[in-house]
């Protein structure tokens, strides 16, 4: 599963424009643009919390930036609410789809959802935060994540899971009850790597995950994660960068896996990238680059009220 979208999501983003509306309510939304979960083997294998009552990023599988997740203007961190007025369509978008067979790819951008200088922080508004879900099916998930920011700000990746086991060469495998994944990281800045309790909750109460947390101080992160979930074995991951907008990533797995991903970043904030993999007999896997239909009705509403 995966999430991208502003709070309030399109639908009522679109009315509140559409009537006028200054104000709408999404106390009860959580701060989770680009978040994900996994699930396999009877088990979620990536976690994310309840109805929570510390609303936080840190609770998720996306980023924090200084240290603090996603937040809104005129509010902290952490809270039990949610709730900022006005226009919050470009908070986080998806930003592209693409589907072939049973092979699906999705594209979201978050960085309108990580307001600068929250209190007692320092930090600038982020200049891109991209991540694409490329679902092999089969074969394995892929996410490309594309971070980047005006100075340098400390990044922290986050992973959870009932535990995180590391390994060594950015090799990590989540485990809940007898399920386990297996995965590897690469990027294209240093990243030291810790596993801690994570903060998730349900009703302040808290879960007892693990959560694994990789960190880049930089101006610019790319990082690709290939996860095992169908038990291939042997999945490794390598992530080469040609340039600011481009980037090749392959991977290569038992069973004769060798695919290949080109991925050039979107021109602007909310373009779509384009994202063209292929497996080593050069059968085409996946191709994406079209925007999202429905994030083009929801700017044109909103640019139109």
């Amino acid at each position: 599963m995966f999430k991208c979208g502003p709070l309030g999501g399109y639908l009522l983003n679109t009315y509140r424009a559409r009537h006028g509306m200054g104000y709408v309510n999404v106390a009860h939304d959580d701060p989770d643009a680009n978040s994900f979960m996994l699930f396999g083997g009877g088990e979620f294998l990536a976690e994310s919390d309840r109805y929570s009552g510390q609303k936080r990023s840190a609770n998720l599988n996306t980023i924090l930036v200084n240290g603090v997740g996603q937040t809104v203007p005129g509010r902290d961190e952490g809270g039990t609410w949610s709730q900022p007025g006005g226009d919050m369509s470009r908070m986080a978008v998806v930003c592209g789809r693409a589907v072939n067979g049973r092979h699906l790819g999705i594209e979201g951008e978050a960085s309108g959802a990580y307001a600068p200088n929250p209190r007692g922080v320092r930090r600038p508004a982020l200049d891109r935060y991209r991540r694409a879900l490329l679902w092999a099916e089969g074969r394995y998930l892929l996410v490309l994540d594309d971070i980047r920011a005006p100075s340098a700000v400390d990044v922290d990746w986050l992973l959870q899971s009932g535990q995180v086991r590391v390994g060594a060469d950015q090799r990590y495998e989540l485990v809940k009850g007898a399920a386990t994944c297996p995965l590897q990281v690469a990027a294209t800045a240093p990243l030291a790597a810790s596993v801690v309790d994570s903060p998730a909750d349900n009703k302040t109460k808290p879960l007892g995950w693990k959560q694994l947390r990789l960190r880049a101080n930089t101006t610019a992160l790319r990082l690709a994660s290939v996860y095992d979930l169908w038990a291939r074995g042997g999945l490794t991951v390598t992530l080469t960068a040609d340039g600011a907008d481009h980037a090749v990533v392959t991977v290569r797995g038992d069973g004769g896996i060798a695919d290949r991903w080109d991925w050039a970043a979107g021109a602007g904030r909310l373009d779509p990238s384009r994202i063209v993999g292929q497996d080593g007999a050069g059968q085409p896997l996946l191709t994406m680059g079209e925007a999202e239909p429905q994030t083009l009705a929801l700017l044109a509403a909103v640019a139109a009220k």
